[in-house]
Parts: C-alpha cells; sequence; structure tokens
C-alpha cells in the first residue's frame, strides 16, 4: 500500500497453533464506532467475547471471515467520478462573416458559414471523451443546420441541429489525450431565401468535454444480436451470418454483423432485415475487404439492400456484371422500398466497381455517406454510363467529409432526392491526386443534381482536370424539376479548373436563383450559366 492510503480496518492477531484470539480483557469489535469506518449499511451490533477462553471452531471463522470483509472494505478504492469542463460559445473565438456574432447569455448566432474555436483544456480521463454542443436552429422546411466538430483541425463529427429549441446534441467515444486541444465548431450548410422567407442560421449556446465516458465496444440497442464472422468462427462468410439473421421472424430484433479484418472474397449478401455490417470494433481501422472477381449472381450489387442498411469500415471492389445486364454492378445496391428506408455508409471505401453505390426509386428514403472514398469507378464502355454515387428519387442524400476521384465517363455524385447536402467533401472531375491514389478518369461532372429540390453544396474541395468529358463542374435541374420546392446553395466551395476551355461551374437552366457566398474559383470562366440567376451574397 502507498504512505498515503487511509487506514480503515483493525489487524486482527491470531495466536498461531493456540487456536485462541489475543484480546483485551474486554475485548470488543463495533463497526460503527467511529466515522471513519465502513458505511453504515454495514454495521452491525457490538460482538463480545470473554478473554482468554478458547473459540469453537465456529467462532473462529465467524472473526476470521469478519476481519477480511472489514479488510476489503479498506482496501477498497471508489472509482474516480467523471469530470467534464464546459465553456459557453461566446468565450470562443468568432469568425465567418460581419453577421456572426454573440447574441447574450453566452449565446453565439451564426447567421452564415462560419465558426467558433478556441483552446480548451480536456479534463484527465480514460482517454475517451463524450463532447456535447448545447445548440438550436433557426430550421427551413427539409434543412436542419450541420455543427461541425473539429479537435486539432481534424474533422470529428458534423451535427444536424434539429430543434429550434435549445437542446443538447453529442458526440460519444471520442478518443483523445487529456490537455489544452485546438476546438471549433462550424457552420458549414448556411441557407437564405428571402423571397421564401427562409433563413438558416445556427445558435450555440456551450460546449461540453465530458471523461471517463467507457467507448462503447458493443451495440447500444438491449435488442441487437451480435454475429461474429470470420476464419474458424460459426460463421466464416458474411453472406452466412447474414442469412442468418434474415432468418429471425422477431422483428423487435436487430443485428449487427461484426467481421473480422480480412478478405472475402465473392461474398455476396442479401439484406432482407434492418442490420449494421461492419469491421469489428476491436479492429476498428483495419481492412474488410469484399473483393469481387466473378460477375455478380444477383446481378446487382456486392451486397443488395432491400431493408435498413448500415455499413461501416468495409472496402467494396470488383463489383462487375455483362454489359448486356447494365454494366452497373455496384458495391452496394439498394433496392429498399420501406418509405422510412435508410442507407448508411461509414468509413467506407468503393474502388474498381462499374458503379460504387446505386440506390432505386423510394420518396421517403434518406441516404447518408460519411467519411468514405469513391476511388477508381466506372465502366470503361461509352456506351455504358455509370456514377459513383448514384442515388435515384429519394427525400435526401447527405455526403460529407468523403473523396470522389477517378470515376470513368459518368457523374462522381448523381442526386435525384428532394434534398441534397454534400458538405466537405473532395470531389476530382478528370484530375488526378497520385496521393490519394486517384487516377485521372474521364469524369463528366463533379456533382449533378439532376432533378432540382433543396440543394445544398457548401464547404468542397473541386477539381475539374483536362481529362473531364464536359466544361461544366454542377448541374442543377438540368433532367427537370421534380419538386414544387427548389432553391441551389453553393457556399463556401474552393472551384477549381485547369486545362478546360469556357469552364463554367454552375449550370442552371432553370434559372432557380444560385446563392452564391464565400467561394473561391480558379479558373472559371462562367460562375453561373445563365450569369442572370446567380445572387451573390
Amino acid at each position: 500500500m502507498g504512505e498515503n492510503m487511509p487506514t480503515r480496518f483493525h489487524v486482527l492477531s491470531w495466536a498461531i497453533g493456540a487456536g485462541e484470539l489475543a484480546t483485551s480483557s474486554e475485548a470488543q469489535v463495533d463497526r460503527c464506532s467511529r466515522a471513519d469506518r465502513v458505511p453504515v449499511a454495514h454495521c452491525s451490533a457490538p460482538v463480545t467475547f470473554e478473554p482468554h477462553k478458547r473459540r469453537t471452531l465456529a467462532e473462529m471463522k465467524a472473526w476470521w471471515e469478519l476481519s477480511v470483509l472489514v479488510l476489503l472494505v479498506g482496501l477498497y478504492t471508489a472509482p474516480a467520478k467523471s469530470e467534464a469542463v464546459t465553456v459557453s460559445a461566446d468565450s470562443l473565438a468568432i469568425n465567418g462573416c460581419v453577421y456572426n456574432r454573440a447574441v447574450g447569455q453566452g449565446i453565439v448566432g451564426l447567421y452564415c458559414n462560419g465558426a467558433i474555436s478556441g483552446i480548451v483544456n480536456f479534463p484527465p480521463g480514460n482517454g475517451s471523451y463524450q463532447i456535447s454542443i448545447t445548440a438550436r436552429g433557426d430550421l427551413v422546411p427539409g434543412l436542419s443546420p450541420n455543427a461541425q466538430v473539429s479537435i486539432d483541425g481534424s474533422v470529428l463529427a458534423n451535427l444536424s441541429v434539429t430543434t429550434s429549441e435549445f437542446s443538447t446534441f453529442t458526440q460519444n467515444n471520442v478518443s483523445d489525450t487529456a490537455g489544452k486541444h485546438a476546438l471549433s465548431i462550424s457552420f458549414t450548410n448556411d441557407y437564405y431565401n428571402p423571397s421564401a422567407n427562409q433563413d438558416l442560421n445556427l445558435y450555440i449556446q456551450s460546449i461540453t468535454i465530458a471523461a471517463n465516458v467507457p467507448p462503447t465496444t458493443g451495440p447500444s440497442n438491449p435488442g441487437t444480436i451480435v454475429l461474429n464472422v470470420g476464419p474458424g468462427g460459426r460463421y466464416e462468410t458474411i453472406s452466412d451470418a447474414v442469412a442468418a439473421a434474415d432468418a429471425d421472424t422477431n422483428p423487435s430484433n436487430y443485428y449487427d454483423v461484426q467481421v473480422t479484418p480480412g478478405t472475402y472474397t465473392n461474398d455476396f449478401p442479401v439484406v432482407t432485415r434492418p442490420m449494421t455490417i461492419e469491421v469489428d470494433p476491436r479492429y476498428a481501422g483495419q481492412n474488410v475487404v469484399l473483393n469481387a472477381t466473378v460477375d455478380l449472381p444477383n446481378q446487382k450489387g456486392i451486397i443488395l439492400a432491400f431493408a435498413n442498411l448500415t455499413v461501416n469500415g468495409l472496402v467494396f471492389t470488383g463489383a462487375h456484371i455483362a454489359n448486356a445486364l447494365g454494366g452497373n454492378g455496384s458495391g452496394i445496391r439498394d433496392q429498399n422500398a420501406d418509405p422510412a428506408g435508410r442507407l448508411v455508409i461509414q468509413n467506407s471505401v468503393f474502388s474498381g466497381n462499374q458503379e460504387g453505390v446505386l440506390t432505386g426509386d423510394n420518396a421517403g428514403q434518406m441516404v447518408t455517406v460519411v467519411n468514405s472514398s469513391f476511388v477508381n469507378n466506372g465502366n470503361p464502355d461509352v456506351n455504358y454510363f455509370q456514377h459513383g454515387l448514384y442515388v435515384n428519387q429519394a427525400y435526401s442524400l447527405t455526403v460529407s467529409n468523403s473523396l470522389f476521384c477517378g470515376q470513368l465517363i459518368g457523374h462522381e455524385i448523381k442526386s435525384r432526392a428532394q434534398v441534397t447536402m454534400i458538405n466537405n467533401n473532395q470531389i476530382y472531375d478528370g484530375a488526378a491526386d497520385p496521393a490519394q491514389e486517384c487516377n485521372t478518369g474521364s469524369s463528366s461532372l463533379a456533382i449533378d443534381v439532376a432533378n432540382g429540390g433543396t440543394a445544398t453544396i457548401s464547404g468542397n474541395q473541386i477539381v475539374q482536370g483536362s481529362a473531364s468529358s464536359n466544361y461544366k463542374l454542377v448541374d442543377y435541374g438540368e433532367e427537370g424539376l421534380w419538386y414544387t420546392s427548389n432553391s441551389l446553395l453553393v457556399s463556401g466551395n474552393d472551384l477549381t479548373s485547369t486545362g478546360t476551355p469556357n469552364a463554367t461551374a454552375v449550370y442552371d437552366p432553370n434559372c432557380i436563383p444560385a446563392h452564391l457566398p464565400n467561394n473561391n474559383y480558379t479558373g472559371i470562366t462562367t460562375i453561373v450559366d445563365p450569369p442572370t440567376c446567380a445572387v451573390y451574397e
């Protein structure tokens, strides 16, 4: 024991060999007589023995058990309490447009893209933190303010602030060290349409960093069943585990298929009930590769989904089918008809497929892509026009912190969703980036929002190279407007074109007002076509 450990027990001396307890003439143990002893709940009435009387074996055993109990209580050290640091938003630096400002009671109003930032001292803990922001938004139909949380310059999370009253929005299991860190909260998807009296704003009141939050190593839903996949286990293929989950007739169960890192060749799961397929959390950061070396037997995708699906930490490569069947073999083919359909893609890679992700028509579906890469996909046959990410009719598509490059012929991102939000991505259109293993490709658009709706394109780096088969970077509504509400915000982007004559940043043939705050243009001849559709702020 350390020198400073408090003594919370008595040492009881036994007369070895005699079987007697050495005591005073009035030996008594009163476990409740002093405040520094065990809690009252463990107290008992005093126990008195006559001195120098040989004890029975039962009495000796009772004393021994009592002494051990008191010893253990004295050695017990309560776990450290969770610590937390809370800072008011207005104690941090405010940047962005001149309208961003403190509004009282510790609150900062961000009325255009901008951020609050500063140095925050993370409290001591076990290396895992919970970061919470108290915030609210001025909301727009179909659109919520995005609060992007960054630590030391690295994006940690994008929190959608979905309420007009102050609420707490939390990111759990943040691995970091105690001490000083640069923290910023950015508003990334500003939207302003005065003609419709629509103004999207973000208000932040405080940020709390709480220590000693144990990392989540498994699903928190008590109805979740984990199936483990890997060599030598019960399920050696992802398909086997997914089939077992699909066979469960209890709709209350949710399945989390956790996969040991490795290459799973010609493993083609078909998902018919909601589930997650992910790298085993014990090996987060290692690769689970789904590699197709034969034509897809389902003629659709490496994973074919008919139900809500989340994938996390997977690599999809080699998806292909014959051109006579469409030539659009996909990493994920989503045909979920559930009106509340969800497809969530996190920390995953799509490379060398004819199509990265392809979804069917489902007007209620929400598709989310976070921190993922779509690299060197496409069909080289010019008669088959495939895309990196292609979302057909849906309620929403949200893409953030992801990489798109090397696409052949088609578009890097194509959306027909009612709400399209593309924030903080790197997108290469006919331009290479060897550092990220991006081939030049021959894509024809960086972003195509083909049927209008509410579109927000913000904080992206978009690079068009000479290999692009189109002079435009972004198209909006060129295949007809499907929705009654149409708006276009292009804000805070870096748009660059090299080697492409007469490059156009945004093609807007229906002349929906294109709001264009805080963009940087390099090598762009025409910012908006037609030019009268541009709204500069």
